[in-house]
């Protein structure tokens, strides 16, 4: 009996595989063709208040200027690099040659807007690299020493220069240990043209260890330099390249052949760029061929955890990459050196580096704060706009639970800030009905995890009164309506563009409320994650998508984070595993300027736009949902400050989900979330979201789409997949047979189990 019905199961699992299974939501921050939402689950009647902090995005509401890309050629700082001739193919002296500079991602897929010669002024980052074509953008994106334009001359030097980051540097008189370099004023083509899409670095600091501004990458100029006698070429791109993964590229054409399309290869970044399945591999302008291609990237080493960040942690890494034509592309890592002025710089000599990879030297310098703004120039940035708002405001909330995931649209804005937009979500047995507060030490009392610097403490108890058993308990802090007890807290917001950062950034955390004391392992280790995605909206956070790096070990104290989902980041780490990416994804559009206003709340119903969540529902809730239990979701938008309240999370506006009472068509802002009590309000603060979406298939749907965890609506191989899972997990919902094949639990997880299962799959959705 047993081996029949587990060769029944590995035919149904066969036979399953090309089930059909309804497309994801497009998490767009809008209501797109195709999502399916159906009518709001609950439509805003409060007017938005009139303070400006909050207030009404309104249409012509913004700022409209001609501005400036600023000044490439100030910028004195950047990489700079001495690259032998035989690096280029090259021997004798210096042929006619042509080279290109571009700016890309870690990996060589995503290309900035960051050319050298510079792109049109306000060119947008150039995305996705395997189908970039230069051919398609006016004019030719690289520099010809002879017969072509733009073109570069290239002076001759008689003495070594000395390799710094810098255009300039004395160095010692009569010392040929210290040779200096002068690389002269650059003026004409060899100036960027465009501003930044990779970030506006102002934090002046040869290498970023801290807190002194914003990080970014940009190329700001080019001079060349030559000694025949040496047989080296000087290379200087003024400019910053953030510790991120993000590489210069500096391609060359010095030979006959070379690849005007980078073929397939291995490795970041000539895999990034070249041939990949139906796409072509970059491709450059007609008649640029190179032949070799220098890259260059930065990024923090490898250090024990909470080693505090400092400049001797950070690296720079090159790599020599040949292009013959016809062949692919063959890397050689030429090795990494410590940034100028930290100990073991000596004059860029590389370390570490492939056996035979060519003697090239590098140095980069992070200090320049000048050169080139980030972001659009001039142009109008006045509402409506996709992503800046100047006021704050919750219309309707829309919901549908599809493929084991619970997708959540609240329309309205938020303004460009930072103001936040604070959803909890009650899904399960436990939580807190009154948000608890920091830990309190010595008094047996736990707070939540600390996220967003505390902001989710703050917004809980800082004061503590006594159940009747004499412990420890909130005594303020937000309390929920009755019956609501949030055991799951998400929040994003977004900002700013402004003179001091022109680039819109979105942010989202995420947490596991606590029932009572923290999650430990059996050495009283902390499990309980703080949650973080976000920064620059484009090209890499829209959507914010959780996928990680960071991923603290466990820690003796409540303060561990990660960029992936909360609870499956605990999850995993109990086993010893990496979590899972793209469990939660998180997008803003703050295009409306309808929607209610100062005055009424009629437009609420008709807004599209706003936040949208994609959450698996194995992540919100333990276990996963059982397609009956309600899911519940609260939420309000709060402040940035300091203009309220003094600090973030430490005011409320009057947009809450599921509404105010109105006192003369109006509603105050609530203030103070430590003072709030929604059950001391009149009607329901939250909304009911689910059951919602295709109601269970039977007792045998209990997997969506990829495995996760919940009904979906079919029955298919996934529901296998979860009852493998539950099963070896001892999980009671695959404790379904009892002996003789009949339905029920026995406490036992054996063949029974998957026979009742088995029977339940095969009756179909009407059981």
């Amino acid at each position: 009996m047993q081996d029949r019905n587990l060769a029944v199961f590995a035919c149904v699992l066969a036979a399953a595989a090309g089930s059909v299974v309804s497309a994801d939501v497009t998490v767009d921050g809008k209501i797109t063709a195709g999502d399916n939402y159906g009518p709001p689950k609950w439509v805003q009647t409060v007017p938005v208040s009139s303070v400006a902090s909050f207030g009404d995005n309104l249409a012509g509401m913004g700022d409209v200027g001609a501005g400036s890309v600023g000044d490439p050629s100030t910028a004195s700082t950047g990489l700079e690099m001495a690259i032998p001739y035989s690096a280029l193919g090259i021997t004798g002296p210096l042929p006619a040659i042509k080279l290109q500079v571009l700016l890309t991602n870690g990996f060589g897929d995503n290309a900035s807007n960051q050319n050298l010669p510079g792109l049109v002024l306000n060119t947008a980052n150039l995305g996705y690299t395997r189908t970039l074509n230069f051919n398609t953008i006016t004019g030719n994106q690289f520099f010809a020493t002879t017969g072509s334009t733009p073109s570069i001359s290239i002076a001759s030097v008689v003495t070594p220069f000395r390799i710094d980051g810098s255009r300039s540097s004395a160095g010692t008189p009569g010392d040929p240990n210290d040779p200096g370099d002068s690389y002269g004023a650059v003026t004409g083509a060899r100036l960027q043209t465009n501003s930044t899409g990779y970030g506006d670095a102002g934090h002046g600091q040869v290498v970023y260890a801290g807190d002194f501004g914003p990080e970014g990458s940009e190329l700001d100029a080019i001079s060349v330099r030559k000694n025949d006698t040496a047989q080296m070429l000087y290379v200087m791109v003024t400019g910053n390249l953030q510790a991120n993964g993000n590489r210069i590229n500096i391609f060359f054409d010095t030979v006959a052949g070379g690849q005007n399309t980078i073929l397939a290869g291995v490795g970041a970044p000539v895999e990034g760029l070249g041939a990949f399945g139906a796409d072509p591999g970059l491709t450059f302008d007609a008649g640029f061929e190179p032949d070799y291609f220098v890259s260059v990237n930065a990024n923090r080493t490898e250090q024990p955890e909470g080693t505090p960040l400092a400049n001797d942690q950070f690296l720079i890494y090159v790599d020599h990459i040949t292009l013959q034509s016809g062949v692919p592309g063959t890397n050689a890592y030429a090795g990494s050196t410590v940034f100028p002025g930290v100990a073991g710089f000596s004059d860029g000599t590389l370390s570490g580096g492939d056996v035979g990879a060519p003697a090239i030297r590098a140095a980069l310098s992070n200090a320049n704060s000048a050169g080139v703004v980030g972001g659009q120039v001039g142009g109008d940035f006045r509402a409506p706009h996709v992503d800046h708002a100047y006021g704050s405001e919750i219309d309707s909330v829309y919901s549908k639970i599809e493929g084991g995931k619970l997708y959540l649209l609240v329309t309205g804005n938020l303004n460009s800030n930072y103001a936040k937009l604070n959803l909890f979500f009650d899904c399960q047995s436990g939580g807190q009905n009154r948000l608890r507060g920091s830990t309190a030490a010595g008094l047996n009392y736990v707070g939540n995890p600390d996220i967003d610097f505390n902001g989710l403490n703050r917004m809980g108890a800082d004061t503590l009164g006594t159940d009747e058993f004499g412990n420890p308990v909130p005594a303020n802090g937000v309390r929920f309506d009755i019956g609501f007890e949030t055991d799951y807290w998400v929040v994003c917001t977004t900002g700013p563009r402004a003179t001091s950062n022109p680039f819109i950034e979105t942010y989202a955390n995420a947490a596991v409320l606590r029932t009572s004391g923290m999650r430990q392992d059996f050495l009283f280790r902390a499990e309980d994650y703080g949650a973080y995605d976000g920064g620059r909206k484009y090209p890499s956070h829209f959507p914010m998508d959780f996928d990680g790096p960071q991923f603290d070990a466990f820690a003796s104290n409540a303060n561990i984070y990660c960029n992936y989902a909360p609870r499956t980041c605990a999850t995993q780490a109990s086993n010893g595993m990496q979590p899972l990416p793209f469990l939660i994804k998180m997008a803003i559009d703050n295009s409306n300027v309808a929607g209610v206003t100062v005055a009424d709340a009629t437009g609420a119903a008709a807004v599209t736009t706003g936040a949208e969540i994609e959450i698996a529902l194995s992540e919100l809730i333990d276990g996963g949902w059982d397609g009956s239990s309600p899911i519940r979701v609260a939420g309000f938008i709060s402040n940035e400050g300091p203009a309220l309240g003094g600090d973030r999370y430490a005011f409320v506006a009057n947009q809450v989900i599921g509404g105010l009472p109105l006192n003369g068509g109006q509603a105050p802002n609530l203030g103070d979330p430590r003072t709030i009590d929604f059950s001391a309000l009149a009607g329901d603060q939250f909304v009911v979201l689910a059951p919602s979406g295709p109601a269970p298939c039977g007792p045998a749907d209990i997997g969506g789409q990829g495995g996760i965890p919940g009904p979906d609506g079919l029955l298919n191989n996934n529901d296998f997949v979860v009852f493998i899972d539950y099963f070896f997990s001892q999980n009671p919902i695959a404790d379904s047979g009892s002996q003789g094949g009949v339905a029920g639990s026995d406490g036992l997880f054996d063949n029974n189990d998957f026979i009742v299962f088995i029977d339940q799959f095969f009756a179909g959705c009407g059981v």
